[in-house]
């Protein structure tokens, strides 16, 4: 017996467990999320792919800013933008409703088993785009033709690398500052010290810049920090994050005492060397994030197909090799039939050589990687098969509710028309 047929007023518990299951909330929590995407939609055109679902979708709230174009043709964003909640609180709510009005308080009789089915798999949709957005790391490698490898980098993510050279051509230690430390630290002055009591000196990270290029002090702007001649500028945001190229500003000390100062920059050619007081040498660069792989990729031929009479490909393919210490396994990876092994899947993603590359340089592929946590599995898979199948049973099983409430009618209407006609 409810609190409604045995007149106890509700408690405030139930109340918000009521507000949280309605069909109330769903409908509001589905219509903020189509205007939610609607703004991410246009904001795609001037902001990038990237960009977009780190501040619509997975963040808690969002400031939607509009754009025109520029004098110099790029885009310029308003100074005023419309707040609105992210996409990270309305999955929430939406899982939280769906768990306490589709699974927990809908009534359990076989005509809802269907429901249920759904609901349950659209739940397991909503708890893997979260483990996808916390747990899942994302990246690419590029292979040359008898190429072996056993990594792959991030697409965006760059770590700040500090090496203690031995000059032997070996590394002695390395030591790595995440980009997770580094990306707040961005201009108006901000630094943050980074210290180790296994390096002999302090570093001093200033004016993160997300994309940006090394230009001649004199061709910088007046307020750019200039070091031995050069400085650091600021660049718009490419549309592809992971053409941005970041720099920052290091300042190193020791006891107080100013060892040196430079720019490690993204795309130099050499890291910047520091000496310490001691007398050895360490280097500090900026790099792409690295994952190491279980075992080794070699790509053993590149096949490129192209339209007839023209140099646009029709379609292309990896032949490779996964080895697993004794274990070889010969695969062909192409577009939408990946190699998947492990918590790992490589995707098709380019092929080389692009323009921009060096005169000469031999074909090569790139793919995709993708590292899942172990448990994870093919859960979307999964789930888009059930929801599939919880919506048939549904639909069939209301058809046969339907054909026969239709039997049953037909029956009484004959047995009235027969009455008179026996009296």
């Amino acid at each position: 017996m409810d609190s409604k047929t045995s007149g106890k007023p509700k408690s405030i518990a139930w109340r918000i467990v009521e507000f949280l299951s309605s069909f109330g909330l769903a409908t509001v929590l589905f219509v903020l999320l189509g205007i939610l995407v609607l703004l991410a939609t246009l904001a795609q055109t001037n902001v990038g792919t990237h960009d977009v679902i780190r501040d619509y979708f997975s963040s808690a709230g969002v400031m939607h800013y509009f754009y025109k174009d520029g004098p110099d043709g790029e885009p310029m964003r308003s100074t005023w933008g419309i707040p609105f909640i992210g996409g990270y609180p309305l999955m929430a709510l939406l899982f939280v409703n769906i768990l306490l009005g589709g699974l927990i308080r809908i009534r359990k009789k076989p005509q809802t088993i269907g429901v249920v089915i759904s609901h349950f798999s659209i739940l397991v949709l909503l708890a893997w785009g979260f483990v996808t957005n916390h747990f899942v790391d994302e990246g690419n490698v590029r292979i040359f033709e008898g190429e072996e490898i056993d990594y792959f980098t991030d697409y965006t993510k760059w770590d700040m690398e500090l090496v203690q050279e031995t000059g032997e051509d070996a590394r002695s230690q390395v030591f790595v500052i995440p980009y997770e430390q580094m990306k707040a630290v961005k201009g108006g002055g901000s630094r943050r010290v980074f210290e180790n009591d296994a390096w002999p000196f302090d570093i001093a990270v200033a004016d993160y810049m997300r994309n940006s290029a090394v230009r001649l002090a004199a061709d910088a702007p007046k307020e750019a920090r200039s070091v031995d001649g050069y400085a650091l500028e600021e660049k718009s945001r490419e549309k592809q994050a992971e053409l941005n190229i970041p720099g920052l500003y290091v300042d190193i000390s020791a006891d107080g005492e100013a060892v040196g100062e430079g720019i490690v920059w993204g795309l130099a050619r050499e890291p910047l060397t520091i000496t310490a007081p001691s007398g050895d040498k360490w280097s500090l660069q900026i790099r792409k994030r690295v994952y190491e792989l279980p075992y080794t990729i070699k790509l053993r031929d590149f096949i490129k197909e192209d339209h007839p009479g023209t140099a646009m490909a029709r379609r292309y393919m990896s032949d490779v090799t996964r080895i697993d210490g004794d274990l070889q396994e010969d695969v062909r990876i192409r577009m939408n039939h990946p190699l998947a092994s492990g918590q790992y899947t490589f995707y098709q993603a380019s092929f080389g050589p692009q323009e921009g590359d060096p005169p000469g340089t031999p074909p090569y592929t790139v793919l995709a990687v993708w590292k899942r946590p172990l448990l994870a599995g093919d859960w979307p898979l999964f789930a888009c098969f059930t929801v599939a199948l919880g919506l048939v049973i549904h639909f069939v099983m209301g058809l046969v509710r339907y054909f026969k409430r239709e039997a049953l009618h037909e029956a009484r209407r004959a047995a009235k028309e027969q009455t008179p006609a026996e009296a």
